[in-house]
């Protein structure tokens, strides 16, 4: 894939993602994408605002995101007010086989996707659980979800939020930026926080249980 930015007639900002090679797996991907995003609408979810899927080109447009990524922000983009909206968020393949999975390559980043993935090739509602897990152990240390230059213990960053938050270390792994110590209700929250992923990030999906942080 090619990805770009350009602006409208109307001035308006334009996210862009361009089809690199017209071969059969990478046009099912975008048609998948197409299917998927034009069927869901949610307040924090990236809005696919158009396409174009003839004369060879497979082009995807969506709303601009201008204020940066997880990587840049500790946030999965951010329109202009500073809302968090989710994008590039590995869209599957959807191939149904029954009611409670789908049997599928999973899009988007790796590191991300449910480690049960790799024994069956099953993803569940449990695995976006999984994946929201990583994006809360990322938002509260700010540390890179892969670093080579770290230990090999810490290199994978879910690994290591296991680890440490099992441990009740949390507090090793804090943002200093979070400032967690100002006041008894800033830590708490920081705390039920690094819970809450611990929870998502349990490597058996029955004990990826999180309703009662919602209740």
């Amino acid at each position: 894939m090619m990805s770009g930015a350009g602006k409208l007639h109307n001035d308006e900002w334009v996210a862009i993602k361009k089809l690199r090679h017209q071969d059969t797996e990478g046009i099912k991907q975008i048609m998948n994408e197409i299917n998927v995003l034009s069927s869901v609408s949610r307040p924090n979810l990236v809005r696919l605002l158009g396409c174009c899927v003839e004369k060879g080109e497979h082009i995807l447009v969506y709303e601009y995101m201008p204020n940066g990524t997880l990587s840049q922000h500790q946030q999965r983009g951010r329109d202009y007010n500073f809302n968090s909206e989710v994008a590039d968020f590995g869209l599957c393949r959807l191939v149904m086989t029954d009611d409670s999975h789908i049997s599928t390559a999973p899009q988007g980043n790796p590191f991300y996707v449910d480690p049960q993935y790799h024994q069956n090739l099953h993803l569940y509602e449990k695995s976006d659980v999984y994946s929201f897990g990583v994006v809360l152990v990322e938002i509260i240390t700010t540390m890179k979800m892969v670093d080579f230059w770290q230990h090999h213990t810490e290199i994978n960053l879910a690994a290591l939020g296991i680890d440490i938050i099992g441990k009740c270390h949390v507090d090793e792994i804090i943002d200093t930026f979070l400032d967690p110590y100002r006041d008894a209700w800033t830590l708490t929250s920081i705390h039920k926080v690094a819970e809450l992923a611990f929870r998502c990030l349990a490597f058996h999906r029955g004990m990826r249980e999180i309703q009662e942080f919602f209740s």
